[in-house]
């Protein structure tokens, strides 16, 4: 009696292989293998996608170059959804070339676009590299360790870089910091700013000061550190406020305290504290009243009293008395 049997086709990766049906008797076999192996190559892209920026009211024009066997199909995607070829949107695809122009673009045309192949062998998409999610601006304290993310999307291979100041990224420092995706479909980049903070320190301070009853004394601080900065002077842990008995200013890098009409009452410690977001400094500096010295001279002795160039070294007021 006859009998046959059939093979099942197998399904490779690269294609389809055939086998024929063989036949066998008790008397002879007939064993006809015909192996064909089909390959199919899956759909990709020879020129990719690139990013498209248009005018308002204008036409923008999306092209890309596909390869891969026969019957390919090519369709058009905007944001998860497919496009249709209609007033708005013109498809083609020929000699291996996919195009989609939008007409009349206006903020509504904003988005992803993605271009896809098929064929039997497979399903390849195409669409630039583009930044999901920005980095975000950060201020941070000197020394401190800081982390900048951006979220990118794209198909395969993307690389990323990131850029300070419009140069490749290779040290930690203050500035403006670019992330850039790119595959070879385009490239899309986002920006964020880096701002390394320094605690406030003061660069120049006031000297001890001796002072005269009844004048007026400044003490004045110079800054350094990132500003803006919070000033405050204090005498005897009390902070100072502008009156009519005292001049408190501080702008940028420097300020400082006028002292009016001293008095015994105004001698002490003053202190200045100024302080940022990231850390704060402090300077003393003491006032003192200067005496008077009473010389009693007599009239003979008062024209070598006015040439005593020690007397008027160590004294502020000179008072003669001359007897009656």
């Amino acid at each position: 009696p006859l009998f046959g049997s059939c093979i099942p086709p197998r399904y490779v990766a690269t294609g389809i292989t055939l086998y024929d049906l063989s036949f066998s008797s008790s008397l002879s076999t007939t064993s006809l293998p015909n192996n064909k192996t089909h390959i199919t190559e899956p759909p990709s892209f020879v020129k990719k996608l690139e990013n498209v920026t248009s005018i308002l009211k204008g036409d923008a024009f999306f092209q890309c170059t596909v390869a891969g066997a026969q019957p390919l199909s090519v369709s058009w995607i905007k944001d998860e959804k497919i496009l249709e070829d209609d007033e708005h949107h013109h498809i083609t695809f020929e000699n291996r070339v996919a195009t989609l122009k939008l007409t009349n673009v206006d903020l509504s045309h904003r988005g992803r676009y993605t271009c896809q192949a098929k064929n039997e062998s497979g399903v390849e998409k195409c669409f630039p590299a583009q930044i999901i999610e920005k980095a975000k601006s950060l201020k941070v304290t000197e020394k401190d360790p800081v982390t900048l993310e951006c979220t990118v999307a794209g198909t395969p291979e993307l690389r990323i870089r990131w850029y300070k100041d419009g140069k490749q990224l290779l040290t930690d420092e203050s500035g403006d910091y670019i992330c850039e995706a790119q595959n070879p479909a385009g490239k899309a980049s986002c920006s964020t700013k880096v701002t390394v903070k320094e605690p406030p320190v003061f660069s120049r301070k006031p000297s001890p000061v001796d002072i005269v009853k009844g004048s007026e004394v400044s003490l004045e601080c110079e800054i350094s550190g990132t500003p803006p900065f919070d000033v405050a002077w204090y005498k005897d842990r009390r902070q100072i406020r502008s009156s009519k008995k005292y001049k408190v200013t501080a702008k940028n890098y420097h300020t400082s305290v006028r002292i009016l009409n001293v008095e015994a009452a105004d001698v002490g410690e003053y202190q200045c504290k100024a302080q940022n977001d990231v850390g704060s400094d402090t300077c003393i500096c003491t006032v003192k009243l200067k005496g008077k010295v009473l010389v009693h001279v007599s009239s003979a002795a008062l024209p070598r009293a006015l040439h005593c160039s020690s007397l008027w070294k160590h004294c502020e007021y000179l008072l003669i008395l001359l007897p009656p």
